[in-house]
């Protein structure tokens, strides 16, 4: 595939025409200021079409595998936005400015309607009367949301309440919240505005996922050998969260030797994450050269970066040179890592520092594991030998912080036999977001049985506590 470039912004760009304009009229509501960006520099027109389609593409909540039938296929995000830009232009218009460039219909489109709404000092209106004013009033009004599944309203109340003037002008600063919500319905990012070589923007129709013998395999799955799928979770840097997915399989039979007698094994991993409505939200796959372990078993690794909510995941293993491949499903609940006060847990077999050689990188069993220029190696699992190095990782998220904008808080992480501790680090935290690894741990020193690793979160700043605990079973 060919090196893709971010768009520089340095491209010369042609003066938009009236179609160019109205689409960026159309969608001001829910355009991110990059996107913006990115259009207006354009070089040419062709290019400004190919923009559009890749726009909405990004947004359809079904999978993107549909684009390549043909006749193109119906965008339902499209097609509810466009809905309800009508309704929000027919409901705010202004002479000089059409309704949906107005707070009030940019929140209408983002949000929804309110959840309740009043008239300055008035008691409740009621969603009835709300949507019986006519457009002609023009008067301070309030509008009430509550706290709704995958959304962060803010607040401790769970609630937001937006004020706006006569000119339905939110008081306040709220264009970068909305900036945000509107960030969330974008949920297909590994289409993107790219440059090819030759200048312009590659299209949608060389983004869509490949037919490849792993995905087939997704449609169709079968069993040739076993194979079990872990998941952990990592907040991403824009709060989203990432699911990184670890498989183990059986030696598949192929596995080779290198002059050091190390057995290797070249597998694809691919995954594959479904909503609960059964369409695919996000996907992946990556070739891996993986060790085959003295039991014969290999394990692979995969990242997918999902909202919060309840998903079907499948995972497929494909031996390369056999063509023989199996299929994992499970449930999975992906938690909220940017809302919510929380912590992670992952047992570890060590950290590496990568020393930045992205080609290799990208092909070590462990890829999706890595974190800038460093990678954690994990377990499978929570069952251990005494021989198996250990190294106990955690991350807090979402601290709270003083009037100092510091947080106050302290973790400390535990190995546990009943109620003995048998190892523990405690941190100072100081930061909204902080991590440490405690370890290596000896477990060579500790008979075989049944552990617990427990962290425990104390925040002064919020007075709150929290708690998280894994088994770990030692083995001889």
């Amino acid at each position: 595939m060919a090196i893709l470039l971010v768009l520089p912004a340095a491209l010369t760009a042609q003066k938009l025409d009236e179609e160019d304009k109205k689409f960026l009229s159309d969608v001001h509501p829910i355009i991110l200021r990059d996107e913006e960006a990115t259009f207006k520099g354009l070089g040419d027109k062709a290019d400004r079409v190919e923009f559009r389609r890749l726009f909405w593409a990004r947004r359809d909540p079904k999978s993107l595998a549909r684009y390549a039938e043909l006749p193109a296929p119906e965008n339902d995000f499209q097609r509810q936005y466009l809905k309800d830009l009508a309704a929000a232009d027919d409901r705010f218009h202004f002479a000089y400015l059409r309704g949906s460039s107005t707070d009030c219909g940019r929140i209408l489109i983002l949000l929804g309607k309110p959840d309740d709404a009043y008239y300055g000092s008035q008691a409740s209106l009621g969603l009835q009367a709300w949507a019986s004013r006519g457009v002609q009033e023009r008067s301070p009004v309030t509008w009430v949301y509550e706290q709704r599944p995958g959304l962060d309203l803010g607040g401790p109340s769970g609630r937001l309440v937006i004020r706006f003037d006569e000119d339905c002008k939110a008081a306040g600063t709220i264009a970068q919240y909305l900036e945000r919500i509107a960030a969330t319905k974008i949920v297909h990012r590994e289409i993107g505005y790219f440059v090819g070589r030759d200048g312009h923007l590659v299209p949608l129709a060389e983004q869509l996922p490949r037919e490849t013998i792993a995905r087939r395999l997704l449609n169709n799955p079968r069993q040739d050998f076993p194979v079990a799928v872990a998941t952990s979770f990592l907040r991403t840097d824009d709060g989203r969260t990432a699911v990184l997915g670890l498989v183990r399989g059986e030696d598949a039979g192929r596995a080779s030797g290198d002059s050091a007698g190390t057995r290797t094994v070249d597998v694809s991993v691919a995954a594959s994450a479904l909503a609960q409505g059964g369409s695919e939200v996000d996907r992946t796959e990556q070739a891996t050269r993986a060790l085959v372990s003295p039991d014969g078993a290999f394990v692979g690794s995969f990242k997918l970066t999902l909202r919060p909510g309840r998903y079907t995941l499948k995972a497929v293993v494909l031996d390369v040179d056999s063509g023989r491949g199996s299929v994992a499903s499970l449930p999975v609940e992906v938690p909220d890592l940017a809302g919510v006060e929380t912590t992670v847990l992952l047992l570890l077999r060590d950290i590496e520092e990568t020393g930045g050689d992205a080609r290799s990188d990208a092909a070590n069993p462990y890829a999706a594991f890595t974190l800038g220029t460093t990678r954690l190696v994990p377990h499978f699992g929570t069952t251990l030998h005494r021989t198996d190095p250990l190294v106990i990782f955690y991350q807090a998220y979402n601290l709270s912080t003083g009037r100092d904008g510091r947080a106050d808080a302290t973790v400390t992480v535990s190995v546990m036999k009943g109620t003995s501790t048998l190892a523990a680090r405690r941190d100072a935290i100081t930061t909204s977001v902080a991590g440490a690894a405690l370890g290596p741990v000896p477990l060579a020193a500790l008979e075989p049985g049944n552990y617990l690793v427990r962290l425990a979160l104390e925040d002064r700043v919020s007075d709150r506590h929290v708690t998280q605990e894994m088994p770990l079973a030692i083995v001889p």
